[in-house]
């Protein structure tokens, strides 16, 4: 008694044999093309149109800057300076922007100065000789106007 696995290869191989055989007749049985004559007399060459020159383009011209035009520049950043809000007490300056960073120095309310940067929650200033960092949320940010 044959086996479903031996049963199954059987069946494959011969799909195979038969699928690649009736392939090869198709194939073999199609009309082949007609290969051409060969022509004793030479052919002849399609004669070449004559062409109009192309126009040339011209040399640019090298033209130096007018000196009475103002230079581009790109406008500044803003700048801020800051006041410590009303607070009760004192609002620390650090030296990373972290509650966890070193106690620079102490600020109280109403208290001015530069802004050098602002972060999402930081502020970086400059408050007399030091510079650090305070919590934003304590200050009140102002743009400087730009002369």
């Amino acid at each position: 008694m044959m086996s479903r696995k031996n049963a199954f290869t059987i069946t494959l191989l011969l799909w195979a044999v038969f699928g690649i055989g009736a392939s090869i007749m198709v194939f073999c049985s199609k009309p082949q093309e007609e290969i051409p004559a060969i022509s004793e007399q030479p052919e002849e060459k399609p004669v070449a149109e004559e062409k109009e020159p192309e126009p040339q383009m011209p040399e640019p011209e090298i033209v130096e800057a007018a000196e009475d035009i103002p230079e581009v520049t790109t406008p500044a950043e803003p700048q801020y300076t800051y006041t410590v809000t009303d607070i009760s007490g004192r609002l620390r300056i650090r030296k990373e922007p972290s509650t966890e960073a070193e106690i620079l120095d102490n600020m109280y309310a109403g208290e001015t100065g530069e802004v050098i940067s602002i972060d999402e929650k930081w502020v970086l200033l400059k408050h007399g000789e030091i510079e650090g960092y305070s919590y934003k949320n304590y200050l009140i940010l102002e743009e400087v106007p730009v002369e």
